[in-house]
Order: C-alpha cells, then structure tokens, then sequence
C-alpha cells in the first residue's frame, strides 16, 4: 500500500471520538463492529465531527456489512447538522488495520475508511485509507 503525496489527505479525529470507536471495537470483540463518520471535507482534510452507530448485519464474525437503513441515518443526521457522511469505520479483530479484499470490494471513493485493529488482549490500533482510482491510500490520522 502506498502514500503518494498527490492524493494524500489527513483525516482529523478527536481524542474522544478516538476514544469511543477503540471502546465500541473492543466491547463486540471478536465480531467486527463497524459505523459512520460524519464530518466535513476540505481539500485534504477531513474533519470527523460525530461517530454513527450502525448495525453489522454480517452473520460471520470476521466480517461487517453495515445495515443500509443505518447509513440512511447517519446520511439524515449529517445533513440535519449541516454536515457530510465522510467514512465509515469498521474493527479488524486479530488482523492488521488495512483493507481486506471485501473492504476494497464494498468501497466507495471520497470516503475514508478508519480501521480499528483490535486483539485478545484489549489493544487498538486505529489505521486510514481512502480508495483512489481503485487503490486503497492511506491517510494520516490527527487529533
């Protein structure tokens, strides 16, 4: 995977919003928990505002597939505060946080997906990518 300085774009993420994706990853291990980021974009920015919870109708434990009538939601909530859907998140347990070959397959591009990597003994790494002309990025992640 690599960062080419063209496409590259930093995705802002609060401590505390930070804070609730590991817990939430952690709380559902080892099933993959996943949700919506909504926020704004400008040029290389992504500033993530609120953390949508979403559903995982996958029936496997190491997969997600989010519940459709759940990103409906979090569309209408962004638009109600003037804002965007700007990614989705999704665990890895037990696997690096990078996209999968699923993950490629259900992605979309102007979107960033976060990737929490969680494991056993209760860590999270937290890892970004975004898909451009069919090849995962990835970002850099901020406070």
């Amino acid at each position: 995977v690599m960062i080419d300085p063209k496409r590259f774009t930093i995705l802002r993420l609060p401590r505390a919003l930070r804070r609730e994706i590991e817990y939430r990853a952690l709380r559902t291990y080892p099933r993959e928990e996943c949700g919506v980021l909504i926020g704004r974009s400008d040029g290389g920015w992504i500033e993530v505002s609120q953390v949508f919870s979403a559903r995982n109708l996958a029936r496997e434990a190491a997969r997600f597939e989010l519940d459709p009538v759940d990103l409906v939601k979090a569309h209408d909530c962004a638009e109600s505060l003037g804002m965007d859907v700007v990614g989705i998140w999704h665990s890895h347990p037990n696997q690096v946080a990078e996209p999968s070959h699923l993950d490629r397959l259900a992605a979309q591009p102007n979107w960033s997906y976060l990737i929490v990597e969680v494991d056993q003994a209760g860590s999270a790494k937290l890892r970004s990518w975004r898909l451009d002309a069919g090849e995962f990025c990835e970002e850099e992640l901020r406070a």
